[in-house]
C-alpha cells in the first residue's frame, strides 16, 4: 500500500508541474483511468485527463449571455459540480480540467438556480476542459 501511496504522489507531483508525458499519452496530465473524478488539485484548480476521449477546453466560460458562476447555487456546490454540468450541458461526458475562481468585475450566473452574482467579486471559472 506505501508504495502505491508514493507513486501515486510521484504521479500526481508529474501532473501538477506539468512534467514529462506519462505512459498512454501526450500531455503530461495523464492520470490512470480508474480515477472518476478528478482526484487532484485543490478546489481552484483540478488537473486531471483520462485516457482517450476527445477533449475541449472552453476559455471563459459562458452561461445563458453571462459568464459560469463558480457556484452552482449561491456559494454552494461550488467547482466540480458547476464544471461536470457545463460539460454535459455542452455535449460531453464530464470536466476533466478546470481553472477557478477568477474574480470577475462583470455578472456571472450559476448553473443551478439561474441566480445572477453582480457584487462586483463574483467567481468565475477561468477555464473548464471537458470529455466526451
Amino acid at each position: 500500500m506505501k508504495q502505491i501511496l508514493m507513486a501515486a504522489v510521484m504521479l500526481l507531483a508529474t501532473v501538477v508541474t506539468g512534467g514529462p508525458a506519462l505512459a498512454g499519452g501526450a500531455s503530461g496530465q495523464m492520470m490512470p483511468a480508474q480515477y472518476p473524478r478528478c482526484p487532484v488539485g485543490t478546489a481552484w484548480q483540478c488537473k486531471c485527463v483520462p485516457i482517450g476521449g476527445e477533449t475541449r477546453t472552453f476559455r471563459s466560460p459562458r452561461y445563458e449571455g453571462f459568464r459560469l458562476d463558480w457556484c452552482w447555487t449561491w456559494s454552494q456546490h461550488c467547482g466540480h459540480k458547476t464544471a461536470n454540468e457545463f460539460c454535459r450541458r455542452n455535449g460531453y461526458r464530464r470536466a476533466v480540467n478546470w481553472k477557478a475562481p477568477l474574480i470577475q468585475i462583470t455578472p456571472t450566473k450559476m448553473m443551478g438556480s439561474g441566480q445572477l452574482c453582480t457584487i462586483g467579486r463574483c467567481g468565475s471559472f477561468e477555464w473548464i476542459t471537458c470529455v466526451k
